[in-house]
């Protein structure tokens, strides 16, 4: 999942914050109201609320959409993928 960039124009010393890289990994594609907290000095320099869209790309974006749109197909690919993994690491991994 990628994240948008935060924008931080309305921070004191914004430059020392760029944009938010990763989050949980069940972050679930949407929109979000986010309240930011820039701490200096050991205290609480400045805090502002913003937005964060948080949307799926690249591999993750068509892997769901094939899921959602061909359902049957993706679960048999995915039986059969699964079905090879496992018969691959027993070939690997047999005792003789």
């Amino acid at each position: 999942m990628r994240l948008a960039p935060l924008r931080t124009r309305d921070l004191p010393h914004a430059n020392r914050i760029s944009r938010l890289d990763s989050a949980a990994a069940d972050l679930p594609a949407g929109n979000f109201a986010v309240d930011v907290k820039l701490f200096a000095g050991g205290g609480l320099a400045a805090r502002t609320k913003s937005a964060l869209q948080a949307i799926e790309s690249g591999l993750e974006q068509s892997v769901a959409e094939a899921a959602s749109d061909y359902g049957l197909l993706y679960g048999l690919g995915t039986a059969l993928f699964a079905t090879g993994i496992g018969w691959l690491a027993s070939v690997v991994f047999r005792r003789d």
